[in-house]
């Protein structure tokens, strides 16, 4: 299934859909088994799968549709019960049996004749082969799958660590209508789309198809100009590697931005050198988008408003006790502890899925 809304330098209005597209591969997650259907991920009284008795469905419609992917699966489920294989397991078996099947050869359109098969999406392979964190996680995987799909049906290790670096850095967190992570999935064509911290486009859900959808009107959109080049790599939207001025980084920015799209990785509440320090160590790029760069806006998050009526200007919170004062007042404020205002805000994004793309909790 795809649907795109391919408007070539035309205007597109704010909550526009540009692109529709199902799962490559997708998994529910484990521990919202017994309350979610397993194939549209909706809330209904469920039936478990009469073999593996491990996948409940809503109807036998959805077990129907499910079948192909479940199928090479539920044997296997069967017989590793009770234990619960770790969801990136079962994603990553999915993929394995799907390209045993010829899913490599499946293609997912972004523009009405530009398409990308899971080979094209990026792998990372030398960036994941230095992660130490990633390679202990991929050995713990590859026990795992090892028990659980066979040895026979294990792919060589080069094609694992592929196949891992590209599930890994292109998953997207399948959201439910009240913004929660209930599954992963593979979307061939939405994972081209690159992040920014000031998206013009976000990824909503229903099920597990995933509408990608302006946030605020675009002036000129061109698919055809998506990534600029960089297809499936992880870029920013000012263009990191360029030795150009911050002027003439200003006017490509100014050129260039409003013809692609961008979503966000990550939850947009965070600190810049949080959001920055996640997407190294998730993505492998060094965000340089203007909020990133926005030496106001990390001042007016790191601070509180002076108290002074005739001045509040920003005060900096400090990380310890200490007198401090905003640089336009004489009057001194003593802050007894900062940290905390960091620690509130801490736990208000706690709460927040600021963003759709998989969370890398390495289950």
């Amino acid at each position: 299934m795809r649907k795109i809304k391919y408007v070539r330098n035309s205007f597109i209005n704010q909550g526009s859909v540009l692109l529709t597209e199902k799962p490559f591969v997708y998994v529910l997650k484990s521990k919202l088994r017994g309350e979610i259907c397993d194939n549209c991920f909706k809330r209904r009284q469920l039936l478990k799968c009469g073999a593996c008795a491990y996948v409940q469905y809503c109807n036998r419609e959805c077990q129907k549709q499910s079948w192909e992917d479940h199928k090479v699966e539920c044997g296997n489920l069967k017989r590793v019960a009770p234990r619960v294989v770790p969801d990136a397991a079962r994603l990553l078996a999915r993929i394995i049996f799907k390209l045993k099947r010829g899913g490599g050869l499946e293609r997912r359109y972004y523009t009405e004749t530009k398409s990308r098969t899971f080979k094209d999406l990026m792998s990372h392979y030398s960036n994941v082969k230095q992660d130490k964190l990633r390679m202990e996680h991929l050995t713990a995987l590859s026990v795992v799958l090892t028990e659980f799909i066979g040895e026979s049906n294990m792919p060589n290790s080069a094609e694992l660590m592929a196949m891992y670096g590209r599930m890994s850095v292109n998953s997207f967190n399948i959201l439910d209508p009240e913004m929660l992570s209930v599954g992963t999935g593979i979307y061939l064509g939405a994972s081209i789309i690159d992040h920014s911290c000031d998206p013009n486009a976000v990824a909503v859900f229903q099920g597990t198809t995933i509408f990608i959808r302006t946030l605020r009107d675009i002036p000129a959109l061109d698919w055809d100009k998506v990534n600029l080049g960089y297809h499936g790599e992880r870029r920013s939207v000012t263009f990191p590697q360029c030795k150009q001025s911050i002027s003439q980084r200003a006017l490509l920015k100014e050129v260039f931005e409003p013809v692609a799209i961008f979503i966000s990785y990550i939850d947009l509440l965070n600190f810049p050198q949080e959001r920055r320090k996640e997407l190294q160590q998730t993505y492998y790029f060094l965000c340089e988008c203007r909020r990133c760069n926005d030496v106001e806006e990390l001042a007016g998050m790191s601070s509180v408003v002076c108290p002074n009526q005739e001045c509040r200007a920003p005060v900096p919170v400090p990380t310890h006790v200490r007198i401090t004062s905003s640089n336009n007042c004489a009057i001194k404020h003593f802050v007894t502890y900062g940290g905390s205002i960091f620690s509130a805000v801490g736990s208000c994004s706690e709460g927040f899925v600021g963003s759709s793309r998989a969370d890398d909790d390495r289950s």
